[in-house]
């Protein structure tokens, strides 16, 4: 169909800070989620850096982690590359 696509988009910060999702063995975590305005400098698959506002969710089926990650988080302070 005209205007689909399998991606996931990036857009907005998760409202729970961990999110299991049995059926895909699929974990978001996003622990900046309470905060009044949470704020996102990357996002991790499987610890590895997205490049762009979307996954595909070819890959998320697969399994593993996306993890929101807010500045000063960690060791990742790149930020968000778009």
């Amino acid at each position: 169909a005209s205007g689909v696509s399998e991606d996931y988009v990036l857009g907005a910060v998760p409202l729970f800070p961990r999110v299991r999702l049995h059926d895909l063995d699929l974990t978001i975590e996003a622990p900046a989620a309470p905060q009044a305005v949470p704020l996102i400098s990357q996002v991790l698959w499987r610890s590895k850096k997205v490049r762009g506002s979307a996954i595909p969710y070819s890959q998320l089926r697969s399994g593993g982690v996306l993890r929101f990650m807010a500045p000063g988080d960690g060791q990742f302070g790149q930020g968000f590359s778009s």
